[in-house]
């Protein structure tokens, strides 16, 4: 494949981009989604993403080549913008998963399969192995430069997806894990236990997975297009914050993560110029409904990102509302799955209309074609939840 290939499908993406979301219609989202934050919106935004099956790659092609992916993005992308949902056109990096951090301190990587097939390519990334097997040994970690393990490739793709993306098309970065999942990826399952055997050493090492992160997110960020303060998330939100990953999370309980977790985001905050909100992945069975006690008033923490948020914030709307924001809609495993065919999306649009909700949610999906996007957007515009 050349670059030339994908071509036509950069200028589908750049006509329909430039029809659906002209700089008017761009300055007017993120003032919706700024506004969403300080529970100011007119309406509850509906970010819908694309990854329509006929554009799968059939065989894992490996993170080295940025253009497989790049054209899996544009071409996915095309379809995400003809929805003209409330989001910023954006492209990620998110196939990286999260190695690119933990490889440049020595993990071992195991990639997909080449056979795997790619469909999101969000989905697919590598597995990390753990390298600190003694927690004194963090003492002696060195900051390792941009030229570790897989960053080159990153800053790589990055400016390769910049230079060939339209102009009008945001560029998102790797995956923003947050310094406790890395330092569990680093560490292995004993991070847990470390917490009441090795304090102090857990405390060094998040530390420094925090001036690590900081450190390659602001090099992706002055290649991508980004000023530090300028927080767009893969799902193309606007954020005044950082959005982190951080699925390790639902492990600790409440006054563990107030003393190792939150200092390390209150530090994230301060560098990338607001309060941050955070991923995690919940199920009916481990909802993690803690993590919102532990953090909803915190003032360095804007909200939080789940599956089973939208109940969340329902039955708590009035202890959250001008305080915190949640952001869901999205699906997994044993979760709601409210817009899994237009059908169900039009069901959960009824019910949830009755409430009169306007502000203080994001709802993010990710579609599997063009023509189940539409009939999202049709269900949600029939119950006023955005407007025609």
């Amino acid at each position: 494949m050349k670059i030339s290939d994908v071509k036509p499908d950069i200028d589908r993406l750049n006509d329909v981009v430039s029809k659906n979301y002209p700089a008017e219609r761009i300055e007017g989202i993120r003032k919706l989604h700024l506004n969403t934050f300080m529970w100011q919106g007119d309406h509850i935004p509906m970010a819908l993403l694309c990854a329509d099956e006929k554009n799968t790659i059939h065989s894992y092609p490996g993170v080295e080549d940025p253009l497989p992916f790049f054209a899996l993005k544009v071409r996915n992308l095309v379809e995400c913008a003809s929805f003209a949902s409330d989001l910023i056109p954006t492209a990620s990096l998110d196939y990286f998963g999260d190695c690119v951090l933990p490889s440049m301190l020595g993990c071992a990587i195991e990639m997909p399969e080449r056979g795997t097939a790619v469909k999101d390519a969000a989905y697919v990334g590598p597995w990390i192995m753990p390298v600190i097997e003694d927690m004194k040994a963090v003492w002696d970690l060195e900051m390792p430069g941009l030229d570790a393990g897989y960053c080159p490739a990153a800053l790589e793709a990055a400016a390769f997806f910049r230079e060939h993306l339209p102009d009008n098309v945001n560029l998102s970065t790797i995956w923003k894990i947050e310094p406790f999942t890395l330092a569990a990826l680093l560490r292995g399952t004993d991070i847990y236990t470390d917490c009441f055997d090795y304090p102090e050493e857990l405390h060094h090492l998040l530390d420094f997975c925090t001036d690590l992160f900081i450190m390659v997110e602001k090099a992706l960020r002055r290649i991508s297009g980004h000023s530090d303060t300028d927080n767009v998330s893969h799902w193309g939100i606007v954020s005044p914050g950082i959005r982190l990953n951080g699925d390790t999370i639902i492990n600790l309980s409440p006054a563990i993560l107030r003393e190792f977790v939150l200092p390390r985001w209150e530090k994230l905050a301060d560098a990338f110029g607001g309060p941050v909100y955070t991923h995690y992945c919940s199920t009916y069975a481990s909802k993690g409904l803690h993590l919102f006690d532990a953090v909803w008033d915190c003032p360095y923490v804007a909200g939080l990102s789940t599956q089973v948020g939208v109940e969340y914030y329902r039955e708590n709307y009035d202890t959250i509302k001008d305080r915190f924001v949640i952001e869901s809609g999205y699906t997994g495993e044993n979760t709601p799955n409210y817009f899994d065919t237009v059908n169900s999306a039009d069901e959960w649009a009824a019910s949830f209309s009755q409430g009169g909700y306007k502000s203080g949610m994001l709802l993010s999906y990710t579609t599997r074609s063009r023509e189940h996007g539409l009939g999202i957007m049709r269900a949600l515009k029939r119950h006023s939840i955005i407007p025609e």
